[in-house]
């Protein structure tokens, strides 16, 4: 897998913490909301994900409806949509999603959502990104 260090992720709570140690063993920038900002409000989590310029990744459908019923700003959200998944399965589907140049070179401009079968990502409407 390329080394893409310039990508910065938010980890939301629904995810699990073995997610967040493989992304740091691959030398990414990660800030966890357990860790950093337990039990925030999701608007606090997309703010603060926003705010540092940070991919959010969760596990919580709610942030769609932020980002396109609200129009509340991000900077990308990876959704992992596989609750009867291992943990080691949701990181092959991480390594998928970072190892495509296409999506990676925009990553920051999407929506992805990972489930077991695809990995489908949507323009985010808001693309005023700095």
């Amino acid at each position: 897998m390329p080394k893409l260090q310039h990508i910065k992720f938010l980890l939301d709570e629904s995810v699990e913490f073995r997610i967040a140690t493989y992304l740091k063993n691959n030398d990414f920038d990660v800030v966890t909301i357990t860790e950093d900002f337990p039990s925030i409000p999701d608007q606090q989590v997309l703010d603060i994900a926003y705010q540092q310029k940070r991919i959010l990744i969760t596990n919580d459908k709610g942030f769609g409806k932020l980002i396109f019923k609200e129009n509340q700003k991000s900077y990308g959200v990876i959704l992992i949509r596989m609750p009867f998944s291992t943990v080691e399965e949701k990181v092959v589907k991480i390594q998928k999603v970072l190892s495509s140049k296409v999506k990676v070179s925009n990553l920051f401009l999407l929506f992805t959502t990972v489930t077991v079968k695809r990995i489908k990502s949507k323009l985010l409407p808001t693309t005023d990104v700095q």
